[in-house]
């Protein structure tokens, strides 16, 4: 798991990352809240890991922090949402693991994201960065399934699953929602980031084998 400490650097290479790569695709054509299909917008060419989609993304839910700032200046510090547990998806693969099965656990992974950011969206309605999430999680799911050889392996929760992973959220008090709310985008970037490495040491290991 990545830790807090690292966050300044890890921005630091997400903006590198994305500046070398906008060149080649707009952030504007890869950061709209709508507009074209994921499909129409980029193709699955090359390594996933090397696809412009994830500096992006991540880019995206850096910012987060800043808005959990603005708003909890006060009352909390960003370290405070450590100690906010969620039934978050494991983030990264172990090297145990082969690239399907990784890519597989991916897309569990932003599954479950897109049922947590149900209650960000209940919590903060108007947030700016949600339609940015949203799209580009709609985005690298498309290219992820690109990857795969099994996709139909990945199975749909239901909608009794994603009622019980939120109820799992619910509370009385609003300050602890809202908070978990804010743990949701934490939690949702350093899974980005950890998924990213993992998956770009799987595919370059492979690419360079004989």
């Amino acid at each position: 798991m990545t830790s807090l400490s690292n966050l300044p650097l890890l921005s630091a290479i997400t903006l590198g990352t994305l500046a070398w790569f906008t060149s080649a695709a707009p952030l504007a054509q890869l950061d709209r809240p709508s507009g074209e299909p994921p499909g129409q917008v980029l193709e699955a060419e090359g390594l996933l890991c090397d696809s412009p989609v994830w500096g992006v993304f991540i880019a995206s839910t850096t910012r987060h922090k800043k808005q959990f700032e603005d708003e909890f200046s006060i009352e909390a510090n960003y370290d405070f949402l450590e100690r906010t547990e969620i039934p978050s998806p494991p983030a990264g693969c172990p090297v145990t693991i082969n690239k399907e099965a990784c890519l597989l656990r991916l897309l569990q992974g932003l599954q479950k994201y897109k049922v947590l950011l149900t209650h960000v969206k209940k919590e903060y309605p108007d947030n700016a960065l949600l339609p940015h999430i949203k799209y580009n999680s709609d985005l690298l799911i498309h290219l992820i399934k690109e990857k795969m050889r099994h996709p139909e392996r990945l199975t749909v929760l239901s909608d009794t699953e994603a009622q019980s992973i939120l109820q799992g959220l619910e509370n009385t008090n609003t300050f602890q929602r809202k908070v978990t709310a804010h743990s949701i985008l934490r939690k949702l970037h350093l899974f980005l980031v950890d998924s990213s490495r993992d998956l770009c040491r799987k595919e370059k290991f492979n690419h360079q084998r004989p």
